[in-house]
């Protein structure tokens, strides 16, 4: 007999920074018994100072800080992070977007990371703000170092 599974119910949308972090070690203890299933790297170049967070290692520091999975969605980096000026969009928002909320509806925890330590100065803030107009149900952590995570 098939049986009939009742709708997935919705994945938590957890956020951080990675520009504190020297490595894995700092990632597992930033997350600290959150279950994560994917980080959704949302930088426009996935590069950056340290080599630990670019191409070729980024994946391998995240699968050792306790991630199982890794994955690059530039249509959620922001194409004018060299401006030095506030962010205002995201590259390519209905790619992007899709891409996060089919994570989120098939029930799996997914982390926005970028270098930026603090949501409300970097760009994750426009897709956490877009993920929660098109999901208002959806939950939300904030991780900082040094800090309790932020629940909303």
């Amino acid at each position: 007999m098939d049986t009939i599974s009742g709708p997935t119910e919705l994945g938590t949308l957890l956020t951080f920074g990675y520009g504190k972090l020297k490595g894995p070690d700092d990632l597992a203890k930033l997350i600290d018994g959150e279950r994560i299933d994917v980080v959704m790297d949302v930088r426009y170049v996935p590069t950056g100072r340290n080599p630990l967070w670019r191409p070729g290692l980024v994946a391998e520091t995240v699968h050792k800080g306790g991630i199982p999975e890794y994955l690059h969605v530039k249509g959620l980096g922001n194409p004018d992070f060299r401006s030095g000026l506030p962010a205002t969009r995201v590259f390519n928002e209905e790619e992007g977007m899709g891409t996060l909320m089919d994570a989120l509806a098939s029930g799996r925890n997914v982390a926005l990371m970028c270098v930026c330590a603090d949501t409300p100065h970097c760009h994750r803030r426009l897709i956490v703000a877009k993920a929660r107009q098109l999901r208002p149900d959806l939950r939300l952590v904030e991780l900082e170092v040094g800090k309790a995570p932020q629940r909303a």
